[in-house]
């Protein structure tokens, strides 16, 4: 039997996810630092709750109460707009910030230095490398699945809900914007695929629950039904990443779809368990019943956790922009958890055989590499904590445990459980 190669289009598809990934862990690493706020977006203002000390924002006199009218000559209204102005950060630029206090304006500057190495050893900023990694090991998955079944259309749309789940970001890094101009024009108009398709996550995953293992819709009609509502905000998000990327001095005062993206992929998520339940119902082989059931149980929490997380986050006024999103205990717990998601199909393909794909590993050699991985788990977690103590060993323990604590907590159940 000949073997089947993927298309080129195929191939240059995937670079552009694994360039795009290599963008956002870079952009997280050379970050500026942190502007230091806390601020409410409500009526088309940004008003300043809290102001963090040492931060930059505290550096320049802001203070709480503070209304933040623009930055660089641009209005800010709303979060999108913060966010936009953000991913065009550089270090060392100065930012000239436009201020309401009290009812009276004043105009003062803010330069941003480079991120430092303690920042990122905090613990949410381990957490987000090993979201990272994990979401590498998806991406790995997906370009497995495509060289194995290049021409199956199922195995395609599996393999893209995996890109996508690996390149997704709930907030773009400080400075993604500017980099990405600055890289070769071939190269830029490539991550426009996974920058458009991290916006589809939802769809993607409706569609392949709609498809696997049987098709529910035969219908063109009900297909363009469908994606009617996705074409309308994707073409939106496209429109406003083009004004982050291209045009940095135009990129606020869009209409704001964040609300309804939102809310809608939620429906999509919910129907696509339901396609999922639906699917595993009507099977009868028992084979077929294991290998769904490993996606029904990772699909149901990471799609559950991570609506929970997207929802919190970008239906609240209230934005932490003094550290990463992961800070928050729930955040970071609801994130992992939706990382059982893509893991779910690392296990489906490498136990289950999805897709009828299998991956031929002597039992010597594979049950040595996991019994080491799983040994190493335990003396990892120890110099992870090591390193916290060596890098708050000015802190007395009882605030350490108080600000870090449930941080303990999980490493140690995780230790416990590989152990």
């Amino acid at each position: 039997m000949t073997r089947q190669t993927p298309p080129l289009w195929l191939l240059v598809v995937g670079v552009s996810f694994f360039a795009y990934w290599t963008l956002l862990v870079y952009c997280e690493i050379w970050q500026p630092e942190p502007v230091g706020l806390v601020a409410e977006f409500d009526s088309g203002r940004m008003l300043l709750v809290a102001v963090d000390p040492g931060s930059p924002a505290e550096r320049i006199g802001l203070e709480p109460d503070d209304h933040i009218v623009a930055l660089d000559g641009q209005l800010v209204h709303n979060r999108l707009d913060w966010m936009a102005l953000e991913a065009n950060f550089r270090t060392g630029l100065p930012l000239t910030l436009t201020i309401d206090r009290r009812g009276k304006r004043f105009t003062t500057s803010m330069s941003l230095r480079p991120i430092s190495w303690g920042h990122l050893a905090t613990p949410d900023q381990f957490a987000l490398r090993a979201v990272r990694f994990v979401q590498l090991v998806a991406l790995g998955l997906a370009a497995f699945i495509i060289f194995k079944r290049p021409r199956d259309p199922v195995a395609r749309i599996g393999a893209w809900l995996l890109a996508s789940v690996a390149v997704l970001s709930l907030v773009l890094p400080p400075g993604l914007g500017a980099v990405w101009r600055g890289l070769p024009a071939p190269l830029g108009v490539l991550l426009w695929i996974p920058f458009v398709s991290t916006l589809a996550v939802a769809p993607i995953g409706f569609t392949f629950f709609a498809v696997f293992p049987r098709v529910v819709f035969r219908s063109r009609l009900a297909w363009s039904a469908i994606w009617a509502p996705v074409s309308a905000w994707l073409a939106w998000h496209a429109y406003y990443g083009y004004h982050l990327v291209y045009t940095p001095t135009h990129t606020t005062g869009l209409s704001d779809w964040s609300a309804f993206a939102v809310t809608a992929s939620a429906a999509y998520v919910a129907g696509g368990l339901a396609m999922l339940i639906w699917n595993y119902r009507r099977l009868d082989d028992l084979n077929q019943r294991r290998r769904v059931r490993v996606l029904a149980v990772g699909a149901l929490v990471g799609g559950v956790s991570g609506g929970f997380v997207v929802l919190s986050s970008w239906l609240g006024s209230r934005a932490d922009l003094t550290r990463s999103f992961l800070a928050s205990p729930m955040v970071m717990i609801g994130t992992l958890l939706f990382l059982t998601y893509p893991l779910s199909f690392a296990y489906a393909i490498l136990r289950h055989r999805l897709f009828d794909v299998s991956l031929i590993i002597r039992g010597g050699v594979r049950y040595a590499l996991a019994r080491r991985v799983l040994l190493s788990v335990v003396p990892a977690l120890g110099v992870l904590l090591a390193i916290d103590f060596f890098l708050h060993r000015n802190s007395p323990l009882i605030v350490l445990f108080r600000a870090h604590g449930w941080v303990y907590v999980v490493l140690a159940v995780i230790a416990v459980v590989a152990q």
